[in-house]
């Protein structure tokens, strides 16, 4: 006869092992997951970010700020009030603000912000503008807002798989009103 206590032993031993050797992956997957869930909150408020800084760049391109905590009434202050908590940087390396003339087929970039000197610079052959004439940008022109965040994952090889920190960019294009 066999001995059915001696088979339920063993069996309890295999799971144990087989838990020992599955727990480590299911973990992995469990973070990897958080980590993708992190990852991917954080590129929708860029998006929603970036795209509220192009909305009120379409009417106040001119309404720019390089303080650590812009004024609402700027396009780096609507950048920062809709990025969802992410505390995005007012910087040249995490806001970028370029114009381009749309009169001329590709566009060409005419001008862009510039955060040392807190205004807006222009590319050659453009100038700024004289008194009542406004070359670039005006109305009908593209300004473009470039959003980046730094991504840092909780787990550690996928940290070491994505790098530390990961770029997270969105660029928003739209027209001057």
């Amino acid at each position: 006869m066999f001995n059915l206590g001696a088979r339920r032993t063993k069996r309890r031993g295999q799971a144990v092992v087989e838990l020992a050797v599955a727990a480590p992956l299911l973990a992995l997957m469990l973070f990897g997951l958080v980590d993708f869930g992190r990852a991917y909150f954080q590129y929708i408020a860029l998006v929603e970010a970036a795209r509220e800084g192009a909305r009120y760049a379409t009417y106040g391109f001119s309404s720019l700020s390089n303080a650590a905590s812009p004024a609402q009434d700027t396009i780096q202050g609507r950048i920062k009030l809709a990025d969802g908590g992410l505390n995005i940087p007012n910087n040249a390396s995490h806001i970028t603000i370029r114009y381009y003339d749309t009169t001329v087929t590709p566009a060409k970039l005419c001008a862009h912000y510039d955060y040392a000197t807190n205004a807006i610079a222009w590319n050659a052959p453009y100038t700024a503008p004289t008194t009542g004439q406004q070359k670039c940008p005006k109305e009908g022109d593209a300004v473009m807002i470039i959003v980046e965040s730094d991504f840092t994952p909780i787990t550690p090889l996928m940290n070491r798989i994505m790098g530390n920190p990961m770029q997270l960019v969105y660029v928003s294009e739209t027209r001057i009103e």
